[in-house]
């Protein structure tokens, strides 16, 4: 894919507004024929392989998630930490040391539990995503067969 969502196709110009491909202005024949496709036989299977390896599987990119630094930081922007953080504070400078160390242990064991909780949860997310194989009807060799979605390629009907 090229920049925008247009597909790039070597040897095969396109008629562009403002440097872009309207694809969806385009008729099946003519998206077909820019992209080296065949809508009554699809596309054989050694042109989609090559199309693979050309312009790599279909997939969207990964976010990554945030850091396990970003979360534990994270952890003390809630309303009610900074709360507690200002009175671990304000029991310091009265002289409360006791008082202080216990707001401050517990505002650290929520950090920590709650971080804990939070990356337990992205790697489940992450997990689940694994799980979840999306797969396309295309016509390939002019059959309809299914195949997994990141191996759809430019042409494929």
């Amino acid at each position: 894919m090229g920049r925008a969502g247009t597909v790039l196709v070597p040897g095969k110009q396109s008629a562009t507004s403002a440097g872009r491909t309207e694809w969806h202005r385009l008729s099946p024949s003519e998206v077909a024929l820019r992209v080296g496709g065949d809508l009554q036989r699809g596309l054989d299977a050694r042109t989609a392989a090559r199309r693979l390896a050309a312009y790599g599987p279909n997939l969207l990119p990964e976010g990554g998630g945030p850091s396990p630094w970003a979360i534990v930081v994270g952890q003390f922007g809630d309303v009610m930490v900074l709360i507690l953080i200002a009175a671990a504070g304000l029991s310091l400078v009265f002289g409360e040391f006791a008082d202080a160390v216990a707001i401050g242990t517990i505002v650290l064991l929520n950090a920590a539990l709650g971080a804990v909780q939070e990356l337990r949860a992205e790697r489940s997310l992450a997990s689940l995503r694994r799980l979840m194989a999306p797969v396309a009807r295309v016509l390939r060799e002019g059959r309809v067969r299914e195949i997994p979605a990141a191996e759809v390629v430019p042409g494929d009907v």
